[in-house]
This record gives C-alpha cells, structure tokens and sequence, in this order.
C-alpha cells in the first residue's frame, strides 16, 4: 500500500491525478480502484480533503463527459464491461456442462478479442486482400475498397552513396 510520507511531489502528483482519472470515469467503485492503485482508506480520505485533488477530480469529470469524448467512453466502458465478464468466460468455457459448440463459439470470441490469428479479412472461410464497401442509393452505387493485403519488402535496397 502507497504511504504519503515516502512519496516525492512529482510521484504524489501523478497518484493524485491517476485516482482522480479512475473515479472520474465511474467504472469501478472506490474500494477497488484503491485496491487497484495500492492506496490505503487512509491516504485517500487525507488526499481527497485537498484542493489539489477536488480540483483535479473536477477536470478529470470534465474532460471525461465531453460531448467529443463519446466515441472514448464507449470504448473504455465496453472494454470494462468485458474484462470484468473474462472471469465468468473463463469458468464457462471449462464447464462440462457446457456444449462444445458453446465453448468454440466463446474460444473464438476470445481469441478475437485477444488479437490472435486475426492477420487477414475471410468471409465464409476465405480469406480476401481487400475489403469492400458497396452502397447502394437506388439508381446510384457506390464502392469503396481498400487493399489489405500485407506488403513484402523483395529486396533491400543499397544504400545511397556519400558524395
């Protein structure tokens, strides 16, 4: 646990700031971002009685519930909300109650979720270099199309020459 008499002012600022963040954002209860940032009861209720700290929790709110910050917290409240739910996808695909369907449709989830094996677009089992967006406004059609193929350097090229 974080004791405030070790602490330099920068280290100390820079906790400040962090608990401020994490409570601004509403997606843990207090006891676990303490937990979770090594803070004792104590030296919160002693920081959150400063200037320094109501202040920075009420730009930390600010910034956080900006119309322009939507996209963000959708994101973060969306990934709270899986990583809180890992440990029950844990339990679940272990469970021999489980189907096994069940269990590789939520390996997969994971898997995706995990970055794995995700290097190129397949729909319906192949893969494809570019993906493709067609719209279609009555008699009009639009495509958009992007290429996706990962690039190969063949040959490295030799160095210039120094006049």
């Amino acid at each position: 646990m974080v004791n405030l008499e070790p602490l330099q002012v920068t280290q100390r600022a820079q906790l400040v700031s962090k608990l401020a963040r994490w409570i601004a954002t509403e997606q843990y209860e207090l006891p676990e971002i303490l937990e979770k940032l090594g803070i004792t009861e104590e030296f919160y209720e002693y920081v959150a009685q400063t200037s320094e700290f109501g202040s920075q929790l009420l730009r930390e709110r600010d910034m956080w519930n900006e119309p322009s910050n939507v996209s963000d917290r959708v994101k973060n409240k969306a990934g709270t909300i899986m990583e809180r739910w890992l440990v029950e996808a844990y339990g679940r695909l272990h469970d021999q109650k489980e189907s096994l369907a069940a269990k590789t449709e939520l390996a997969k989830l994971m898997t995706r979720l995990a970055g794995m094996g995700v290097d190129r677009t397949s729909v319906n089992g192949v893969e494809h270099d570019r993906f493709v967006v067609n719209i279609n406004l009555g008699q009009d059609k639009l495509t958009f199309a992007k290429d996706i193929s990962t690039k190969t350097i063949e040959q490295i090229p030799e160095p210039a020459a120094i006049p």
